[in-house]
C-alpha cells in the first residue's frame, strides 16, 4: 500500500514544522469529508458531483504525497465526468478510502513528531 510522502510538502513549507503540522491537520480534517461525500455521489449515481469531488481531493492528495492514487483520482475525476467506466468507480473510492485512512494516521504521527 502506498505510504505518504513528505518530500513536497517539506519543500513548500521551507523548514516551517508549523506549516506541516498545519497542512497535515487540513488533510485529516479533509479525509473523511472525502470520504463521506464519495460514497454519498456513487450511491446516488450522480457522476458529475463524484467527478468535482475526485478533482477537489487530488490537492490533498499531492500534499501528502500520494502519487499512484493521484493518478486514480485523475483517471475517476475525467471518467465521472463522461460517465464511463462507471464499474471502476467503486474499486477507486475503496482503495482511496483505504489509503488515506492509512495516511491519516501516518499524519498523526508526523504531527506528533513534530510538536
Amino acid at each position: 500500500m502506498e505510504k505518504i510522502d513528505l518530500t513536497y510538502l517539506e519543500t513548500l513549507a521551507d523548514g516551517s514544522s508549523e506549516l506541516i503540522v498545519e497542512l497535515m491537520q487540513i488533510f485529516i480534517d479533509q479525509v473523511p469529508e472525502f470520504i463521506e461525500e464519495m460514497n454519498s455521489y456513487y450511491d446516488n449515481k450522480d457522476w458529475e458531483a463524484l467527478s468535482a469531488i475526485a478533482h477537489k481531493s487530488k490537492s490533498s492528495i499531492d500534499i501528502v504525497g500520494l502519487k499512484e492514487l493521484q493518478i486514480k483520482l485523475k483517471t475517476l475525476e475525467l471518467d465521472a465526468k463522461e460517465a464511463k467506466n462507471t464499474d471502476t468507480y467503486r474499486k477507486i473510492i475503496d482503495e482511496f478510502i483505504l489509503t488515506c485512512n492509512n495516511a491519516v494516521i501516518d499524519a498523526k504521527k508526523v504531527i506528533e513528531d513534530l510538536q
